[in-house]
């Protein structure tokens, strides 16, 4: 049931902003968008994919073993697909652990997706701790400004819990809990040691990328935003759109950049026409997957690497 609940907050938070908004409006936006603009938004949300592929196999690499590129590739356009089409939105995390256990394991595959994800969701904090104080001063109205300081708060939070896992007792701890705070120290392994810097920078390059398909996608729109506060927005929206308990980060997408381009947007109808198009966009991007996952991973060579 919880994952028709997904789909379920998807649905309902499109139709009420199709109600509150003039769908009719929104609908002539989508039809009107710049084609050159919006292609090469795709190709650039396309290219993420690479750096996104890259940012797995570095996350297994850190955690001692090390998969061809090709099948990286492979499994991560799968598991983006996977993640767009489920209900769940982490099935496609779910293949990826699937697909990488016969090369080191089940629990560090879990590991491995966890980094990935955690890698990706820790950059965006600190994008959005780092964009705050210019938001703060050019959002308009005061809910904006609150939504901008709790988005800004995630990384010192997180930096707290990575401090204090460090000295937490492991040994009598359930397997789950372990598991997390394994989790939480390969994170910090990750921005701390020589081993993670690939990680890092395939991470970033992901993210740049798809804030830049974002943006090309804004500008199809003709989005009144001016250009530096869209690229900082962004990242909160992204953040925002991660939280599992929507389809595919369908609903909260566009319930956020409503919401944090209020009063900055010339109308509210631009936005979710921007965000709406952004979705089909990762969709359509994420169609080749569809091809690749039946490949299984035990079919490649895989190198252990050094533990």
């Amino acid at each position: 049931m919880a994952r028709w609940s997904n789909v379920a907050l998807s649905v309902a938070l499109i139709a009420l902003l199709l109600y509150l908004f003039d769908p009719r409006r929104v609908a002539a936006m989508l039809v009107a968008a710049d084609p050159v603009l919006i292609t090469l938004a795709v190709l650039a949300n396309l290219t993420a994919n690479i750096f996104g592929a890259e940012r797995f196999r570095a996350a297994l690499m850190q955690l001692g073993r090390t998969m061809p590129r090709g099948l990286a590739f492979r499994v991560h356009f799968a598991g983006q697909f996977l993640n767009q089409v489920l209900p769940t939105g982490m099935g496609g995390d779910a293949y990826r652990v699937v697909a990488v256990r016969p090369i080191g394991g089940f629990i560090r595959a879990v590991r491995a997706v966890l980094l990935d994800r955690a890698v990706g969701f820790a950059l965006l904090a600190v994008m959005c701790a780092l964009a705050a104080p210019f938001l703060l001063v050019s959002l308009p109205a005061w809910p904006q400004r609150m939504t901008t300081l709790v988005l800004a708060g995630i990384a010192p939070a997180l930096v707290v819990v990575i401090a204090v896992a460090r000295h937490l007792p492991t040994r009598r701890l359930p397997r789950l809990l372990r598991l997390v705070l394994a989790a939480v120290a390969d994170l910090q392994r990750a921005f701390l040691g020589r081993r993670g810097l690939v990680l890092v920078v395939s991470a970033f390059g992901f993210i740049a990328l798809s804030l830049a398909a974002y943006w090309l996608t804004a500008r199809a729109f003709g989005s009144s935003v001016p250009g530096h506060l869209l690229l900082l927005g962004i990242p909160m929206i992204f953040i925002i759109k991660q939280i599992p308990i929507s389809f595919a980060g369908w609903g909260p997408r566009e319930l956020a950049a409503v919401h944090i381009f209020s009063g900055l947007e010339a109308g509210n109808e631009r936005s979710l026409a921007i965000s709406l198009a952004f979705g089909v966009i990762m969709t359509l991007t994420a169609l080749p997957g569809a091809l690749m996952i039946d490949i299984p991973a035990r079919r490649s060579p895989a190198v252990e690497g050094a533990t």
